[in-house]
């Protein structure tokens, strides 16, 4: 590390468990209130505090939003409601100037949140979501005790639901002036107040809010600052209802995304994020994650394709996108350790580390070095909170209330130069098949013209009275790719085309087989097409 924590990690369990030791002899201590009740008079239920939850929809979750089928959310309309799209808009990048870090205090990850805290309150305010006023001041107390600058420190009193607050935070945008503002995007239904904090925290530093009519997770976003963004395809299947080209609407008109690529999800992670391998850390350079094949030979082809697509990436400047790899701890199923996912807040990245897997945790730290030399380098054990789905980038969002580089109207984009259309073979199917309850259909479609495959495409259309129970792949030759796992909810079919990259090379001749498993009760559904096209 280029600066020495002030609390060494081998003293950390000691400190917390005198932090959960502390009771009402803290308030004495501190006569003043720290903390900002975030949403007096706010009735929405409250879970209970039980557990920490994963970064990911556990599979519970999905099963209490199935059953009860009541989205309390739309009794709510002036907190959820979707609204109208900003009139302009710029994706603001993270290695932009950042007035605030939201986090959210979890007693069950208190030593990576203390080393997470004291690597950031020397590059920026940090506001802290805390149960209660009590939590507050014990949190307040304690800071002050082992040398943090509690000048930066700030909590927000509100009894929410994760600590994941970039999956839920606010969305960065700026408008034509350069004035801030939120994006609000939906979150997990079973996490409602989370859902709330964008729209809450909006109302507090009077920073316009925009809902857009989808739902997306922070930690599934990324920006250059320029008009280019990334996701993966996570945003299209928790979406089915939306085309690509409405997806590429929403993210123009909301997020200020003149270009949206959308990646391949790594296979077997839970969250479907992209910041679980990829990371900008400036305009025109992007950290990708890279995997041995020995380590997962999988993921590494994933990774591969997805460093490719984003290496033809034509930035506004007209130069294209300068992809750099950072070596990927090998995956302990399912926990997929990450070094992208860091936060850049001001002059300081925060690198999460894993001393369970140090084999190229030095490599990784000299990238981050050569890639963002004027930048404070700061690392946090995140060995444990992993463990969860999520590290430093999952429990961190970066926002700004003052003013920013100012959103300019899109450049039209120019006529491209007609192309001959490509040759394409089409196989289709038709077999109206139904899909029951806890059980698994397939149809096949058999290619009988041999060749490599270079681009697929798949059309599916599904009718199905929640998608929600769903995982859908295909095979081919002993391959396999998942194209929907149980997302979606309660939408009411899947009708989208699919760009497959994972089969390009492959032999394209014999039998291809779609699958569709159902795997909750209550709903059905049918398999009424699919398509298969290969374009030379």
């Amino acid at each position: 590390m280029d600066s020495k924590m002030k609390v060494e990690s081998k003293n950390l369990s000691l400190a917390v468990m005198a932090l959960l030791l502390l009771n009402a002899c803290a308030e004495a201590q501190d006569e003043g209130n720290p903390s900002i009740e975030l949403a007096p008079g706010f009735d929405l239920p409250v879970n209970e505090r039980v557990a920490t939850l994963p970064a990911y929809q556990t599979e519970a979750e999905r099963e209490r939003v199935k059953a009860d089928r009541f989205d309390i959310r739309g009794n709510y309309q002036d907190i959820f409601g979707f609204t109208s799209a900003p009139p302009i808009a710029r994706a603001v990048a993270e290695f932009e100037r950042s007035d605030g870090v939201l986090m959210s205090w979890d007693n069950g990850v208190a030593t990576f949140l203390i080393e997470l805290v004291d690597a950031l309150d020397e590059a920026t305010n940090i506001y802290i979501v805390t149960w209660d006023e009590s939590e507050s001041r014990q949190l307040k107390t304690y800071f002050a005790d082992i040398g943090v600058n509690t000048s930066r420190l700030e909590f927000f009193e509100y009894q929410n639901d994760t600590f994941w607050t970039r999956d839920y935070g606010p969305i960065m945008i700026a408008d034509s002036t350069g004035a801030p503002a939120f994006v609000d995007a939906r979150y997990y239904p079973d996490r409602t107040r989370d859902d709330a904090i964008p729209t809450f925290m909006s109302r507090y530093f009077d920073v316009p809010v925009y809902r857009p009519p989808v739902a997306t997770e922070g930690g599934n976003f990324m920006s250059n600052g320029e008009g280019l963004c990334v996701v993966t395809e996570w945003f299209l299947q928790e979406n089915p209802g939306l085309t690509a080209s409405e997806a590429q609407q929403i993210k123009r008109d909301y997020f200020g995304c003149a270009q949206t690529v959308v990646l391949e999800r790594m296979d077997g992670e839970g969250t479907g994020h992209v910041d679980m391998f990829a990371k900008f850390v400036s305009e025109d350079t992007v950290l990708v994650g890279q995997y041995t094949t020995r380590d997962d030979r999988t993921n590494a082809a994933i990774l591969d394709r997805n460093a490719q697509r984003l290496s033809q990436v034509r930035l506004a400047n007209g130069r294209n996108l300068r992809v750099v790899r950072i070596p990927m701890p090998q995956p302990d199923y399912p926990v997929y350790r990450s070094y992208t996912n860091s936060v850049i807040a001001n002059n300081t990245v925060v690198v999460p580390i894993y001393p369970s897997d140090r084999r190229y945790e030095a490599e990784a730290l000299e990238i981050y070095r050569q890639t963002m030399p004027n930048y404070r380098i700061v690392t946090v054990d995140s060995d444990g909170v992993i463990e969860l789905g999520g590290a430093v980038h999952c429990t961190t969002m970066g926002f700004a209330t003052g003013n920013l580089a100012a959103a300019e109207p899109f450049e039209p984009q120019p006529e491209p130069e007609p192309q001959p259309e490509p040759t394409s073979d089409v196989y289709a199917s038709e077999p109206a098949l139904s899909i029951v309850d806890l059980q698994t259909v397939q149809d096949s479609i058999f290619v009988e013209e041999q060749g490599t495959v270079n681009r697929l495409f798949l059309e599916l259309d599904i009718d199905h009275s929640y998608v929600g129970d769903l995982v859908v792949y295909i095979e081919h030759n002993g391959e396999y790719l998942v194209l929907q796992d149980q997302a979606g909810g309660n939408a009411q079919g899947l009708k989208r085309q699919f760009d497959i990259s994972a089969f390009a090379g492959r032999e394209r001749a014999g039998e291809w087989t779609l699958v569709i498993e159902d795997r909750a009760q209550q709903d059905v559904g049918r398999l009424n097409s699919w398509a298969l096209s290969f374009e030379d």
